[in-house]
């Protein structure tokens, strides 16, 4: 796992798309999670070195159990959203991420969060989160000493 190089917060920038704006011109709210979903994605590939996601072959670690996003400024057509990854809270079987989403033209966009449980697919139930995975997350805390 190549945790030694890796920068929190991870940050992934993410271009506003036509079919991303409704009728009122700016992003949908529902939209932005999907924007947290890229960045979560974007992040855990780099933290973990895979190339998929959703590798079925390797497994998938954890799915998401609850999200929540506070809507601050409207995301316009043609803004560049930066949404920044840390890592709020690692437990024994789940894990908090917190984003933060920025553009150049507003600034603060969104915050939100979500609880990410390590999931036994076949057992249909929590398990433990992977030790390499929640070392990595761990280095990202605030406060924590690596």
């Amino acid at each position: 796992m190549p945790s030694e190089a890796f920068a929190w917060p991870y940050r992934a920038r993410i271009p506003v798309r036509f079919r991303d704006v409704d009728a009122y011109g700016h992003v949908n709210n529902a939209v932005f999670a999907t924007y947290l979903e890229q960045a979560r994605c974007d992040c855990y590939m780099a933290l973990t070195g895979r190339d998929d996601p959703c590798d079925l072959e390797a497994g998938l670690d954890f799915v998401v159990a609850r999200t929540e996003i506070d809507h601050v400024a409207p995301i316009l057509a043609g803004d560049l959203v930066e949404v920044s990854v840390f890592p709020e809270r690692v437990g024994h079987s789940s894990f908090v991420l917190a984003y933060e989403g920025r553009t150049e033209r507003a600034g603060l966009v969104a915050r939100g969060k979500t609880v990410c449980v390590a999931y036994d697919h076949d057992a249909k139930a929590s398990r433990p989160i992977e030790e390499g995975l929640a070392r990595s997350l761990r280095e990202g805390l605030p406060g924590e000493d690596a």
